[in-house]
């Protein structure tokens, strides 16, 4: 946190005047929505003097500017310029120049998480996953115009594609307030199965530390209940999906079992078929009836594809479920999300084999 205030302080001490782009500031601060906008190829793109979306984050227009000003400066001044004493005044401001042009080349760099996703990863599978996982949230906080979080998740990518393996947001960093405790307790659960997580799943453990990094982000911004809640409830499903022990998770016995509603998907899949909009409803309406403290839903694979894959494509069937049942009045908030892939077969069956009953959601109350 203090690298970051540091370099966006220097970014913000240089006057780049009438030499960025149609004249407009850079949009300091922690806000959400630029002042301006322009189109670029039909897509919303921020008014930004170091960072465009036609140049993919890689282009310091302001330095290219400075950099002009000063070769002239420096050519004309010394043609032109009488005397010796006026030289070396004139030599002096080309030497402020050419200082602004690396100080601005800084800060582009500061926000240049597009140069950053293509950076080959030095180190091990979890960094690599880090480093996408923050370049995401990066791309994410510049389409909000919020520079700070760019800078940062921009960071915390370059830093993981380097193999210096970035750690979670700790909580000093961040005035979390009334989410301190909550966020206190998520991080210590989250440490202590991280290292073991990072070897075993390291894709998984990756999204859960980056899930944990937004929601304490957006926590401390406070302005975003849902994207808050999004944040928060990747994390949970990510940790309570990473292994806890080196031994496997036991299967559940095959078979349905009481008091379950089962969603079944096809293979791969994560769209809902009619039958299951149609059995969602009645979820729905046995939720206003009975009105349970929670909902549970679980996510489940069969064991085609690889293991890491199938953990994943389990958090999107139950998140699919989950909007779902959003949309028919049910709040978030009440909902609890488990992702546990091919481990807990609803049929046990050898490697590789489509079984259409272990591709499942599960839905239960919680009095």
């Amino acid at each position: 946190m203090l690298y970051k205030a540091l370099r966006l302080e220097k970014c913000h001490d240089i006057d780049i005047g009438p030499f960025s782009p149609g004249g407009k500031s850079f949009p300091w601060g922690r806000r959400r929505h630029a002042p301006s906008t322009r189109r670029t190829g039909g897509s919303r793109s921020l008014a930004s003097p170091f960072l465009t979306k036609e140049n993919g984050g890689q282009e310091n227009v302001v330095g290219k500017n400075v950099v002009a000003l000063a070769s002239h400066a420096f050519f004309w001044g010394a043609c032109l310029t009488p005397g010796k004493e006026g030289r070396e005044s004139m030599l002096r401001k080309v030497a402020v120049s050419v200082v602004a042009v690396g100080l601005l080349t800084a800060c582009a760099e500061t926000w240049d998480y597009a140069g950053v996703a293509k950076l080959a990863p030095a180190g091990g599978p979890f960094d690599a996953e880090l480093q996408k996982g923050y370049v995401a949230l990066a791309e994410y906080e510049q389409g909000g115009g919020d520079w700070s979080s760019v800078a940062y998740y921009t960071g915390k990518a370059r830093a993981a594609a380097l193999g210096r393996t970035p750690e979670p947001t700790r909580l000093a960093e961040r005035d979390l307030k009334a989410y301190h405790a909550e966020l206190e307790k998520a991080r210590a659960e989250l440490i202590a199965v991280l290292a073991e997580g990072a070897k075993q799943a390291p894709a998984l453990a990756a999204k859960a530390q980056v899930s944990f990094d937004c929601w304490a982000e957006e926590a401390e911004e406070g302005r975003q209940p849902e994207r808050i809640n999004e944040c928060k409830q990747n994390f949970q499903i990510a940790l309570g999906a990473l292994p806890k022990t080196s031994a496997p998770l036991a299967a559940a016995p095959a078979g349905e079992a009481p008091g379950l509603t089962l969603v079944h998907f096809d293979k791969g899949g994560v769209v809902l078929s009619e039958e299951s909009e149609r059995l969602l409803d009645s979820v729905a309406q046995a939720f206003r009836k009975e009105r349970p403290a929670r909902l549970l839903i679980v996510g489940h694979t069969d064991t085609t594809g690889s293991a890491e894959a199938n953990i994943l494509l389990s958090q999107r069937r139950a998140e699919a479920v989950a909007r779902s049942l959003v949309r028919r009045g049910i709040a978030a908030e009440v909902m609890t999300l488990e992702a546990y892939g091919e481990e807990r077969l609803a049929v046990n069956t050898p490697r590789g084999v489509a079984e259409a009953q272990n591709r499942r959601v599960e839905i239960s109350f919680e009095k």
